[in-house]
């Protein structure tokens, strides 16, 4: 079965999975663990 867990923070967010029996924290595309967190606006919706 595939599991992943997601961490939604105030300045990060964290995405794990389970490989092999252990739980592994993925890195994103910059090789990081932690993948900032931001919200964005357009001008016309919220």
């Amino acid at each position: 079965m595939s599991v992943i867990g997601i961490d939604f923070g105030n300045e990060s967010c964290y995405v794990a999975a389970r490989r092999s029996g252990e739980i592994e924290t993925l890195a994103n595309d910059y090789s990081l663990r932690a993948t900032r967190s931001f919200v964005a606006f357009d001008g016309k919706k919220r």
